[in-house]
């Protein structure tokens, strides 16, 4: 099963050896996660957009670091009824 790498706990990468030499991943996993945030703290979101509401869920998805991605979630679902997926 593969871990998902986006936005991780950078002990949980080096110890499974995934990490891509020369690419500054951390500054652009960073960005990416605080746009997931300041969409979600900042959009008025409308729960009939199915494909807006799917495109939060698989970025949010994406995030390997379990903090991270639990405090997205909770905005998402304040946001979006909480529907079993």
């Amino acid at each position: 099963m593969q871990e998902n790498a986006f936005g991780a706990n950078i002990h949980g990468l080096l110890k499974n050896g995934v990490f891509l030499p020369s690419l500054p991943m951390g500054e652009f996993a960073y960005d990416k996660i605080n746009e997931l945030f300041e969409k979600l703290n900042g959009y008025k979101l409308n729960p009939n957009d199915l494909e807006q509401k799917d495109w939060f869920y698989s970025n949010i998805m994406r995030v390997g670091e379990p903090y991270l991605r639990e405090q997205l979630m909770k905005l998402y679902n304040m946001h979006y009824s909480a529907c079993e997926r």
